[in-house]
């Protein structure tokens, strides 16, 4: 795993601080986020570099998947949260997370199968994160 990242200050005693993250498999390399975070200048815990955990979809793995996908994200902030699949037309497929959730990153498997347990069909579908600050989506392809 790797991590580039870029700070900058900006008015008001704000830092900004910019960053991609890349996988490597044996399939080669995968960029797996791009992240955004403004916070006071002196810094605040929750990222090794001193700046506050981001909010969003993380690594969803393997992607594409002939099954089963990890889906790891982040909240800043304690809140409900919300990780929800949907197909292409907009429906939703599944429910992943549904409830309150501390600050921090955690990881869920979806296993390929709809809210009613029947497995779905090939294609694209998407993961939406939806919590405090966040609103994020991302793209999974599933080949049985």
């Amino acid at each position: 795993a790797g991590r580039s990242s870029t700070r900058g200050v900006l008015d008001a005693g704000k830092t900004v601080m910019v960053w991609t993250e890349t996988w490597s498999d044996s399939g080669g390399t995968t960029e797996i986020d791009v992240g955004t975070k403004m916070a006071p200048s002196s810094g605040a815990v929750g990222d090794p570099e001193g700046m506050p955990v981001v909010s969003g979809l993380r690594r969803l793995w393997p992607n594409p998947t002939s099954g089963t996908i990890a889906v790891t994200y982040a909240i800043a902030g304690a809140g409900r949260v919300q990780l929800d699949v949907y197909d292409v037309s907009g429906r939703l497929v599944r429910r992943l997370v549904d409830g309150e959730r501390r600050a921090g990153t955690e990881t869920v498997v979806w296993n390929g199968k709809s809210e009613a347990g029947s497995g779905v069909k090939d294609g694209v579908y998407f993961t939406r994160l939806t919590g405090p600050g966040v609103r994020a989506t991302r793209r999974v392809i599933l080949l049985h």
